[in-house]
C-alpha cells in the first residue's frame, strides 16, 4: 500500500490557477479591447462628419423647404436645401455683371441707411469677406504669445498690421492677436501686442487651427492625410 500512496503523491497535482498566457501572445480580452478602440478611432471621424453636414443639410432645407412645401401640398427632401443652393449662386453670378453690381449696390445703399441694421450689415460683410474670399488674410500667421498673464503662453493669430490709431495712443506699434478659445476657435480674445512680445511659429494656419480644435493633442503631429495629399 506505502507504494501505490508514494506514487500517488508524485502524480500531477491540480490547483485553481489560471494558465498563464505565453509571452508575446495578447490575451483575447486586451485584443478585443484594443480592435474596439480602432474601430472607434476609424469610425469616430467619419460618422461626426456625417453628423455635422446632416445637421446643416437640414437647417438649409428648412429655410425654403417650407415654401416648396405650401407650393407643392406635400414635402419634397433636398427641395430647399439645393434651391438654397441655385440662389446663391444666381446672386454670385449677378455680382460679377455691371446690372448685378448696381443693383446690389442700390440693395446696400437702402440697409445702411437704417441706424442699427447698418452697424450689423457691416460687420457682418467685413468678416465674411476676411474670412471667405479666396485671398482672404485673416490669419496672417501663427504666434506664440504671453496671455493670460505674464509667464504662461498660448497659441494666437496675427490678423492685420498695426493700427496706426492705437499706436499713436501707446507710443509703439502693436499688432492685434487672436488669442482663440478651445475647442471653439470661433470666440476668443484681440490682445494687443508689441512687435518684441510676439513671437513667430514655425507653423501653419491650418495647423494652429487643428491644435487649438484638437486642445492641444494634435501638436508635433504633422498635417493630416488630406493635407500631405
Amino acid at each position: 500500500m506505502e507504494p501505490a500512496q508514494g506514487r500517488a503523491s508524485e502524480g500531477p497535482q491540480l490547483t485553481g490557477a489560471p494558465a498563464a498566457v505565453p509571452q508575446g501572445r495578447i490575451a483575447p480580452g486586451r485584443r478585443l479591447r484594443r480592435y474596439f478602440l480602432t474601430g472607434l478611432l476609424v469610425l469616430l471621424p467619419g460618422a461626426i462628419s456625417a453628423f455635422v453636414l446632416w445637421r446643416i443639410f437640414v437647417a438649409l432645407d428648412g429655410l425654403l423647404g417650407r415654401f416648396f412645401e405650401m407650393l407643392l401640398g406635400y414635402r419634397v427632401p433636398g427641395a430647399g436645401f439645393f434651391a438654397l443652393v441655385l440662389l446663391i449662386l444666381g446672386i454670385g453670378a449677378a455680382a460679377h455683371n455691371i446690372i448685378g453690381k448696381r443693383l446690389i449696390h442700390g440693395v446696400e445703399d437702402l440697409v445702411i441707411r437704417i441706424p442699427f441694421v447698418r452697424w450689423i450689415y457691416r460687420t457682418t460683410k467685413e468678416v465674411s469677406s476676411a474670412v471667405l474670399e479666396e485671398k482672404s488674410t485673416s490669419f496672417r500667421k501663427v504666434v506664440l504669445v504671453e496671455f493670460p498673464y505674464r509667464g504662461v503662453h498660448s497659441i494666437g493669430f496675427q490678423t492685420s498690421d498695426a493700427p496706426s490709431e492705437v499706436s499713436a495712443v501707446v507710443g509703439k506699434a502693436v499688432f492685434p492677436v487672436f488669442v482663440p478659445t478651445a475647442p471653439n476657435p470661433m470666440s476668443g480674445y484681440v490682445v494687443l501686442y508689441a512687435e518684441d512680445e510676439i513671437v513667430p511659429l514655425p507653423m501653419s494656419v491650418d495647423d494652429g487651427l487643428r491644435f487649438v480644435i484638437s486642445a492641444g493633442a494634435l501638436a508635433g503631429r504633422g498635417p493630416a492625410p488630406s493635407d500631405r495629399e
